[in-house]
C-alpha cells in the first residue's frame, strides 16, 4: 500500500448512516473561534 494522499483503498465504497442522529452535536448559542490567518486579507461587507 502506498502512502500517497490520493490512496483511498482503506475507505469503504459507501458509508451506512442509518443509525445517525441529526443534530447530535448541535449546541445553540455556541461561539466558534477559528484561527485567523494573518496572510489573508479581511473583507468587510454590509448587508442591507
Amino acid at each position: 500500500m502506498s502512502q500517497d494522499a490520493t490512496d483511498h483503498e482503506d475507505m469503504p465504497a459507501e458509508i451506512d448512516f442509518t443509525g445517525a442522529v441529526h443534530g447530535k452535536f448541535y449546541q445553540a448559542n455556541s461561539i466558534l473561534n477559528l484561527p485567523a490567518d494573518p496572510e489573508t486579507q479581511v473583507r468587510t461587507t454590509q448587508h442591507k
